[in-house]
């Protein structure tokens, strides 16, 4: 499986808005509140965190997590509250088979006793 550094450099991408904006280290580390050494840190490595990619996303007016989603060309994504839903439906079809299960037992079980099917009851 590909690692997501492996198909973006998204860290690359910061850079590149850092220059488009005409923003050097220094200035773009003012901004976010941090050392000028970790925004060069930062722009040569190969990860980022979600939380400081938002934030950098806010402060350089650009979003990064949709260039992320391009990059990934995934063509139907799943919402979160869909797989949620999905979870649930799944999850209540699998209660529903069981409890379908114990209602034949339990109508096998009054047939024995009883003699009589549970419509003749």
């Amino acid at each position: 499986m590909k690692r997501p550094n492996d198909f973006i450099s998204i860290n690359g991408s910061i850079k590149r808005q850092m220059d488009n904006q005409k923003l050097s280290p220094a200035e773009f580390a003012r901004m976010a509140r941090v050392s000028t050494a970790s925004i060069l840190r930062m722009i040569n490595t190969d990860t980022c965190s979600v939380h400081r990619l938002a934030q950098y996303s806010k402060l350089l007016n650009y979003n990064f997590f949709a260039e992320i989603s391009h990059e990934l060309k995934i063509e139907k994504p799943e919402s979160p509250a869909e797989s949620t839903f999905i979870a649930t439906i799944n999850d209540l079809n699998k209660q529903l088979s069981e409890k379908e299960a114990e209602i034949t037992t339990l109508k096998r079980m009054i047939k024995l006793v009883t003699g009589k099917n549970t419509d003749e009851i």
